[in-house]
């Protein structure tokens, strides 16, 4: 899976590294990807040396994988509410 993965600003994030899916529904659910060495990942979730992000912030696949922006801002918002 060697896929550019770009958010909806056209910024390179990295390259798409893995998909995991529920088991029971085969919904997709979330993508990891081998950030950029020049990329700020401050805005991001992470996992390892990998950025975590939700499916459904994902608008298209084609020759790259575009993801919005603005569901990646709503999810590490939401996720910084939550530990405060």
């Amino acid at each position: 899976m060697n896929k550019k993965v770009v958010d909806s600003d056209g910024t390179e994030i990295g390259s798409l590294h893995s998909i995991t899916a529920d088991a029971e529904t085969g919904f997709l659910q979330k993508i990891f990807v081998k950030p950029s060495l020049e990329l700020d990942t401050s805005r991001f979730k992470k996992q390892s040396d990998f950025i975590v992000i939700p499916f459904e912030a994902v608008s298209a696949v084609r020759d790259v994988v575009v993801i919005d922006s603005k569901k990646i801002a709503e999810q590490k918002g939401s996720g910084e509410r939550r530990e405060q």
